[in-house]
């Protein structure tokens, strides 16, 4: 850049803004707007978080033990929107098949990066990278070893798992999606055990976990991969849901 100095959309997906001293990237940065009622990404660095998610339209909130540290908005019409106390990113879907995400930086627009899964369709593995040339991949754990990564941690086999790492090969956040623990209702005197599924679009009949491992707190680009990974992994898995009620 050679412009001068002042505030422009933040390029590493940091945060919204990020302020240009006229001859670099500094470390100021700023905000999509104000967003008291969420707690920054970093508190949960070494945690878990999970996705409280809405029927239909609606804002998914991304949850540390009870504490809001992200959101998902699912409009009506148009592409999701996600939220952190650092900045907004908006995800523009091209396709099922192409399996293409961009994302566009809040509240500018301005497209930092794209997503892109592997072959056709979504699900699979995919990179994420920058205009810069910066990429991270999200990978299924059982290809980890294929692509030189170690896995970051032991996983109850009965999910299914997809880790983030960078160039380094070290795995810094997972998402997970699990069964919902069965829940109990009482018929004709007898209590019955039962799960939920989907039943409608904008919710998953699973659960959707993100783990943020200790690595994390050196990834600059943490908060955006962290709701975008969320993201790719409910998109993928409503859409799994809505083919299989299609053909029921």
């Amino acid at each position: 850049m050679t412009t001068g100095e002042a505030w422009y959309p933040d390029p590493i997906g940091e945060a919204s803004w990020r302020w240009w001293d006229g001859s670099a990237w500094s470390g100021r940065v700023a905000p999509a707007r104000e967003s008291p009622e969420l707690a920054p990404l970093a508190s949960a660095i070494g945690r878990s978080l999970t996705l409280d998610q809405q029927f239909g339209a609606g804002t998914d909130v991304l949850r540390c033990e009870g504490t809001a540290v992200g959101l998902m908005h699912k409009p009506h019409v148009g592409e999701i929107g996600a939220e952190a106390s650092s900045g907004a990113w908006h995800f523009d879907r091209e396709g099922i098949l192409t399996g293409r995400a961009r994302v566009l930086v809040e509240p500018s627009r301005q497209e930092i990066a794209l997503f892109t899964w592997d072959g056709i369709g979504t699900g699979t593995d995919g990179t994420l990278q920058f205009a810069d040339g910066r990429w991270f991949r999200l990978t299924r754990a059982e290809q980890l070893a294929r692509e030189q990564v170690v896995s970051p941690a032991d996983y109850d086999p009965a999910h299914a798992v997809w880790v983030w790492y960078g160039p380094d090969r070290t795995p810094f956040a997972t998402v997970r999606l699990a069964s919902p623990p069965p829940k109990t209702k009482k018929i004709f005197g007898r209590e019955i055990q039962y799960t939920t599924s989907s039943s409608s679009t904008g919710k998953t009949g699973m659960e959707i976990w993100t783990d943020l491992h200790p690595p994390s707190a050196s990834i600059r680009e943490l908060p955006l991969l962290a709701l975008l990974g969320t993201f790719l992994i409910w998109w993928t898995t409503t859409m799994r849901e809505s083919v299989h009620r299609s053909r029921m």
